[in-house]
């Protein structure tokens, strides 16, 4: 397995297992060539979620292409940017940190912990079908200080749960990186297809700091 640095449990863990569904695109970060691709990972459903990658020049391999199955591990990290008409919004992605190629006959995998402080106020709500679900945004610190904001989705008695979390408490989070297609009303009154990521909670509990 080639990786940057040893594999550490942290504030931001993620493990996928999954294909490589784009072709890479280069660009260079404070002097590295980074590889973005996209990975798609099946849910027992049938369900593909579709999560954006971001792997170093020093671990990348010319072998890792469009179809090949790869097993990564890395931290789940967002960063604000601009788009065409001068909007900000989060981007999120997956920064590998280990990679190797996967037999093309291994399960698909998804899975994150996260420990993490609540920093806005969580948002509950229930479907016309009665299911409950709980909405919250949460801060995970880097350790060269910086922090990631990633948007979370509680269902039913986690969602009940997680609608008590007020800002500034710190949990952990267990759970699965998802992708989910909605439509964008546009200035024109157009409306197109976009996706957004969130982490879909399975667990969550308090830890001390």
């Amino acid at each position: 397995m080639k990786e940057t640095k040893e594999t550490r449990i942290g504030n931001n863990d993620a493990f996928i297992v999954g294909t490589i569904e784009q072709r890479f695109v280069t660009g260079e970060i404070d002097g590295e060539t980074f590889y973005a691709t996209r990975v798609l990972t099946e849910r027992t459903s049938g369900y593909e979620d579709k999560i954006n990658v971001l792997i170093s020049e020093k671990i990348f391999s010319s072998n890792m292409t469009v179809g090949k199955k790869i097993k990564i591990k890395g931290e789940f990290r967002s960063e604000n940017v601009k788009d065409d008409d001068g909007n900000t919004h989060l981007l999120l992605y997956f920064f590998v940190n280990t990679i190797e190629l996967a037999s093309e006959f291994a399960m698909d995998e998804n899975n994150i912990c996260l420990n993490a402080y609540i920093c806005k106020p969580t948002f509950y709500r229930e479907t016309p079908l009665g299911r409950e679900i709980t909405d919250m945004m949460v801060a995970v610190n880097r350790p060269d200080g910086e922090s990631d904001y990633i948007p979370c989705i509680a269902w039913n008695r986690t969602a009940r749960w997680s609608a008590a979390l007020e800002p500034g408490d710190y949990i952990r989070i267990i759970g699965r990186i998802q992708s989910r297609e909605y439509l964008k009303k546009r200035p024109d009154g157009e409306k197109e297809k976009r996706v957004a990521y969130e982490v879909s909670i399975k667990r969550t509990f308090f830890v001390e700091e």
